[in-house]
């Protein structure tokens, strides 16, 4: 827990000097219990549709049907349980710049401190008062703003990746720390009465959303872009 709010640390002592790299009127992604998203909290993602909208998500093997990958496999793909029950795993938001050179300097610095982390938390006793004093408003998740997206217990983070023929581009967790490139880049929209929806956007003119290809054959419900969002809410994990 304290590595990830060590990135968080990192990321705000960069825009305490590039304040152009925020945009503070955005609104802050909020949970289930209307409390706003940090960067150095844990969350559930789960169908903000009870029932038929399934549950939370997990990493899965997909088998690759296209000619085109040299996978024979992929255990990296990220699923959605069928339940509502099933929570599935964790994930941690980490907010990145609109500015691509913004970005740049924000995912080194984050990928040094990832790196160097333990030797940090070694030599820096007082790093969890310098955590206690970064304002809430520099940790907050705000909707449309630039995200990397991980699984909590994985140092690699989301990517977009067109691994079948139709190339309807499957939403990978193998992603590499510290690469910026628009196919790890996603964001967090207000989406109706429903909740959240999550958009890749390939450039600035092109986003689609993030929803659920299904196949008949296994009934695996699959991360991917999709012409239908898949409707989210965000549930506070527990601290152990």
């Amino acid at each position: 827990m304290l590595r990830g709010s060590l990135i968080c640390v990192f990321f705000f002592l960069l825009i305490i000097q590039t304040p152009s790299l925020t945009n503070a009127t955005a609104h802050a992604v909020r949970d289930i219990d209307g409390d706003e998203i940090e960067c150095s909290e844990e969350y559930y993602m789960i169908s903000a549709i009870w029932g038929a909208g399934g549950g939370g998500l997990s990493l899965a093997c997909r088998n690759s049907t296209s000619l085109a990958s040299s996978l024979a496999s992929s255990c990296s793909n990220i699923m959605q349980h069928q339940r509502e029950t099933k929570w599935g795993q964790t994930l941690k938001f980490i907010p990145l710049s609109s500015s691509s050179a913004g970005e740049g300097i924000i995912w080194q610095t984050i990928s040094r401190a990832m790196a160097a982390g333990e030797r940090i938390i070694e030599e820096t006793q007082e790093m969890e008062s310098i955590i206690a004093e970064t304002p809430e408003r520099e940790r907050t998740i705000r909707e449309s703003i630039n995200l990397n997206i991980k699984f909590s217990n994985m140092s690699t983070i989301w990517q977009v990746r067109d691994a079948d023929k139709s190339e309807r581009g499957y939403i990978t967790a193998d992603g590499r720390a510290g690469d910026s490139a628009a196919k790890n880049l996603f964001k967090i929209e207000k989406s109706g009465p429903y909740g959240y929806k999550i958009v890749h956007c390939s450039s600035k003119t092109m986003c689609r959303d993030v929803g659920i290809s299904s196949h008949s054959e296994s009934e695996t419900r699959w991360l991917s872009m999709s012409d239908q969002p898949l409707w989210v809410i965000f549930k506070k994990a527990e601290r152990n």
